[in-house]
């Protein structure tokens, strides 16, 4: 049976059929085993470009935080925010040194390009390499950003002009608080993205003709790179693609895609990329390879798959051919087939292991080489073909990095523990060429299928790069292990259980105890009954909640002094960092400043500086109240502003010339206001001098003494009222004899004004009957109530009395002891006739109240009406009745009560100019606007006793007013649009105080060249000038 089913095989149709299904199968085995390798290829070129890609994310996001937290910091380092405060409160050159110096370190410290304090406005107050750099439009913008937010913001990567050279930097600002406010200064640190930053981006960690990784930023509808491509040069911030050119890799990422992608790239060449976005910055990166580099290998797969095929099929045909000798060639065939396997694994295997990030070593059981991988090779110098057959201890040489002493027991330590990690600690491996090469290697046994020990393989790689690392982490650690030791704050660790893990220098110093009482004990050890303590408290909850905080703590020593400090809480893995700041000091300056700040503020004389120039830089409140001008319009203006033209130009030289000899300035002068009042004032101008005795402004004091002059204007007046007076007034002393007599009584009794009146006696003046009463009456009740008033006669050297209603003041010392008397007598002959003109004006004035337009209300101290008259019921149409026993706020709610109050308490009138005021019941009536006063009536004994309350609506005022000012801005544009050349001079000195646009046409001066010359300037010529002036007189 067998051989008919042999003979039946043997038929060339069979033959054929079977030759032919095999080579079928093998060129589709060929194909797909062809597909697989690609695939494979593929994802390990996709899993490398994803591996890179997110480890440069990672770092690039790491570094872009630790850069705005160094910013940060930096900012708020107390050291910096003294120095620089000082420098900002003195304006010494020492303290800008210091501050630039300390800049300086930190620069170097930190690697940054460039280091600058800023104000708000990017002016560059320091820095720490020079004055003259200049802040880029888009780093002033971020210091603007970072003022108003009050955090750490990033430039992100921009193009500027540098040394001349357009170049690449990133810049991170932070603001500084000073004095409590971030609202003026801030810290730009720039880098250089060329030593930083751009390196991480373009360096590849392993050999590549076409990888290479970029970041890019969106701008509107295009893709922007930021750093130098690799294909392409000078591209950084340079080059752009658009968003719609949608097989661009960056494009997709834009678009939202993350991860691997097929695209085409800026050279229009097919690539494999991973594309994502970097957290916490405005980057996405783009990391990627030609696809013909990745797929360079097929070719040769391509190739090996036909070789194998063809092969196959050659194989099989030779079978099929020589099927005579099938069982020979079933032996050779399943031989081939079990050495191809063989093949095909050591191939795979080679790869795998060629593959790995560690030198591979194979040994047999005698320690003879038997295979090496290619990292093997690299790092011990040996090729496999000088090798193999070689023993371990002399390719794979290996000491004891501390002792010097060779590793030669290898084999015997894997034979016996099986599997060995870090067979000897420390180890060196000494290559072929004598280099030292620190390697971690790890060792095991190779069994076959029966557990038999065929050899060893050992694995190894350089640990070069990792202790480099380690040893820069260790420099960074005691780096900042001593600045931390060394901070001027204090510095604390607090354990979960209150216990004293760490503290530094200055925390012991304020601590004022000994370390080692500290550190391994309690809080509540150290310091007894501080549990109940806001600062313990604040601890306890951030230790609970893993949360943040900051307090200002007030300390009371053993010893009874009281210390003031600023705390910062940041949880740490240990339990709780405390950063204490001593702010006594500062904070006494700072309530010291305060105060003096507030003094000047609430100061009711004018205070305002100016610098070395004459140019105002601050006015107190008291300045814009008195002149009417606010801090803006004044500050940046000389003190010419409010000059009356009062002084004459020689006496503002000789003012200047005493303070240029760095001497105070005092005297009396005339100032005006902004709506043109003139004021007298006690001047006091001293110069402010620094440290270096060099004059950096002037401060001003200025005493608005009108009252006091007019006063004394008043007081003048008064005593001319008294000479002119028709009553008769005159003083004496406690014995009644004349001190003075005025000119009416002088000129009544007929004595001369040169005459001697020290022998008279004041009852020399009056007939008998009223002596007596004087001196009976009238004296003792002026003596006992400080005043009398009654009815006497004065009498003429003819007889004749004079009818007098009189009045005696006793005039007391501050001890109540009578020093004089004074009178005033009128004659009163006329009286009848006054008293029915008083009735009558009475009666007028009555009528004047109930018919005037004016608003008159009769208040009481508590603002509630007694009266008002018909004109204030209408302005709010309400009858007279209405008002009275309401009050007036209940009314008319307002911020005005505190003015009612302030008449009340200081007896003062006061008065209001065009005030608006909107009908809280009539709101359609729209804004009116009212001038009104409220004066105070006062009782006998001082008090207040009713308020009047007038008020006038001077809305049409107000807005005639506004017409007029507009009717103004309309005729200047006409004066200074016609075409006839116009000025005005004033008379007679002829000089020009306006001229219009025409005028500087005409003659060709600039118009402030002419104002305030003589007119004289337009025509030079005698004869001209005197036809001039001809015209000017017949004009007048």
């Amino acid at each position: 049976m067998n051989n008919n089913i042999r003979l039946s095989i043997l038929k060339k149709r069979h033959l054929a059929l079977i030759f032919a299904s095999i080579a079928i199968i093998m060129a589709i085995w060929g194909s797909w085993y062809y597909v697989q390798e690609k695939e494979k290829i593929k994802l390990a070129s996709e899993s490398t470009i994803s591996a890179i890609a997110t480890l440069k994310s990672d770092r690039i996001e790491v570094w872009f935080k630790d850069e705005l937290l160094d910013a940060q910091l930096i900012a708020g380092h107390a050291f910096l925010i003294e120095t620089f405060n000082k420098y900002l409160e003195t304006g010494s050159e020492i303290e800008k040194r210091n501050t630039s110096l300390l800049l300086s370190q930190i620069k170097a410290e930190h690697g940054y390009h460039e280091l600058f304090i800023t104000s708000s406005g990017g002016d560059i107050i320091a820095s720490g390499r020079n004055m003259q750099a200049e802040l880029s439009a888009t780093e002033l913008k971020t210091v603007e950003q970072a003022i108003t937010t009050g955090k750490s913001v990033s430039t992100g990567l921009f193009r500027t002009l540098l040394n001349g050279r357009e170049s690449s930097l990133i810049s991170y600002i932070s603001p500084i608080e000073i004095n409590g406010s971030i609202q003026y200064f801030a810290l730009v640190c720039r880098m250089d993205p060329y030593l930083t930053l751009y390196p991480l981006v373009e360096s590849w960690p392993v050999s590549s003709q076409t990888a290479e990784s970029f970041l890019f930023s969106v701008e509107k509808d295009s893709v922007l790179y930021l750093n130098n491509l690799k294909h392409l040069t000078n591209t950084a911030l340079k080059l752009k693609m658009p968003i719609s050119q949608t097989n661009l890799p960056a494009s997709k990422a834009a678009r939202g895609y993350r991860g691997i992608v097929s695209g085409i790239d800026y050279r229009d060449v097919d690539v494999v990329a991973y594309t994502g976005k970097i957290n916490g910055t405005p980057w996405y990166i783009v990391s990627k390879i030609d696809e013909s580099e990745v797929y360079a290998e097929m070719p040769l797969v391509m190739m090996r798959v036909a070789a194998l095929v063809l092969i196959g099929i050659l194989f099989t045909g030779i079978a099929v051919g020589l099927v005579y000798n099938l069982r020979q060639m079933s032996i050779y065939k399943e031989l081939y087939q079990k050495e191809k396997e063989i093949w095909q694994h050591q191939e795979k295997f080679k790869v795998t292991i060629d593959s790995l990030g560690d030198g591979v070593i194979l040994t047999d059981t005698k320690a003879k080489i038997q295979y090496m991988n290619s990292l093997a090779e690299t790092l011990t110098g040996w090729k496999l073909r000088e090798a193999r057959g070689r023993s371990l201890s002399e390719v794979y040489e290996v000491r004891n990095e501390e002792t010097g002493q060779k590793e030669n027991n290898i084999l015997e330590k894997v034979m016996k523990h099986g599997i060995v990690k870090e067979l000897a600690n420390h180890t060196l491996l000494i290559s072929k060429s004598g280099k030292e090469i620190p390697v971690v290697d790890t060792g095991a046994p190779v069994h076959d299928s029966d557990g038999s020990i065929l050899g060893i393989v050992i694995t190894f790689h350089d640990e070069t790069e990792k202790r480099l690392q380690q040893r820069l982490i260790k420099e960074s650690e005691e780096r900042l292990r001593s600045s931390l030791e060394n901070l001027i704050e204090g510095c604390q660790i607090i354990g979960y259980d209150f216990t004293y893990l760490y503290l530094n220098k200055a925390a012991i110093k304020s601590s004022r105890k000994p370390k080692e009482e500290l550190l391994g004990n309690t809080m509540m050890a150290c310091y007894p009954g501080i549990e109940g303590s806001e600062m313990f408290s604040t601890l306890k909850k951030c230790l609970e909640q893993r949360v943040s905080a900051d307090l200002e703590n007030v300390f009371t020593y053993p010893d009874g002094e009281v210390r003031d400090f600023r705390l910062r809480f940041e949880p740490v893995p240990d339990g709780i960092f405390i950063l204490s700041e001593d702010i006594t000091e500062s904070k006494i300056a700072r309530d010291f400043i305060l105060k003096f700040k507030m003094g000047i503020e609430l100061s009711a004389d004018v205070v305002f500086l100016t610098d070395k120039n004459g140019v105002i830089t601050y006015v107190n409140p008291a300045f814009e109240r008195i002149f009417g001008y606010s801090k803006q319009e004044a500050i940046g203006k000389t003190p010419g502003l409010i000059k009356s033209g009062q002084l004459s130009n020689k006496d503002y030289a000789k003012i200047w010339d005493t303070l240029l000899e760095e001497k105070p300035e005092y005297r009396e002068i005339i100032n005006k206001t902004k709506d043109g009042k003139l004021l007298y004032f006690e001047v006091s101008i001293n110069p402010i001098i620094n440290d270096t005795n060099e004059v950096i402004g002037y401060l001003a004091i200025e005493r608005d003494i009108t009252a006091r002059k007019l006063a004394e204007k008043a007081q003048s007046q008064l005593t001319a009222i008294i000479e002119a007076t028709p009553d008769f007034i005159g003083t004496a002393d406690l014995d009644g004899k004349a001190i003075y007599i005025n000119n009416a009584v002088r000129k009544e009794l007929g004595i001369e004004p040169d005459e001697d009146i020290s022998n008279f006696r004041i009852t020399d003046f009056h007939p008998e009957w009223a002596s007596n009463l004087i001196l009976n009456e009238g004296v003792a009740a002026a003596v006992q109530n400080g005043s009398w008033h009654g009815e006497t006669a004065l009498i003429l050297r003819d007889g004749i009395e004079i009818p007098l209603s009189q009045i005696i003041i006793a005039h007391k010392s501050a001890e109540g002891e009578v020093e004089y008397f004074s009178t005033i007598g009128r004659d009163i002959s006329e009286r009848k006739k006054f008293e029915a003109e008083l009735i009558e004006k009475t009666t007028i004035l009555t009528a004047f109240f109930d018919n005037t337009l004016t608003l008159i209300a009769l208040l009481d101290n508590d603002f509630n009406f007694i009266s008002v008259n018909q004109a204030y019921a209408a302005a709010d149409e309400k009858e007279v009745d209405f008002f009275v026993g309401k009050n007036h706020f209940e009314l008319y709610p307002s911020d005005a009560a505190g003015i009612f109050e302030e008449v009340v308490n200081s007896k003062t009138a006061y008065h209001a100019v065009e005030k608006p005021f909107v009908y809280a019941n009539n709101p359609e009536r729209g804004i009116t606007y009212w001038d009104w006063s409220l004066v105070p009536l006062l009782k006998g004994n001082g008090e207040v006793d009713s308020l009047i309350f007038t008020l006038l609506n001077v809305t049409d005022r107000v807005k005639a007013k506004a017409e007029l000012v507009e009717s103004e801005r309309f005729l200047n544009s006409i004066f200074n649009s016609v075409n006839d050349a116009i000025f005005t001079i004033s008379m007679p000195d002829r000089v020009i105080r306006s001229a219009n646009k025409a005028v500087s046409d005409l003659f060709g001066y600039n118009i402030d060249e002419v104002v305030g010359k003589p007119s004289r300037i337009f025509y030079p010529e005698e004869k001209t000038y005197i036809e001039y002036g001809q015209h000017l007189s017949a004009a007048i």
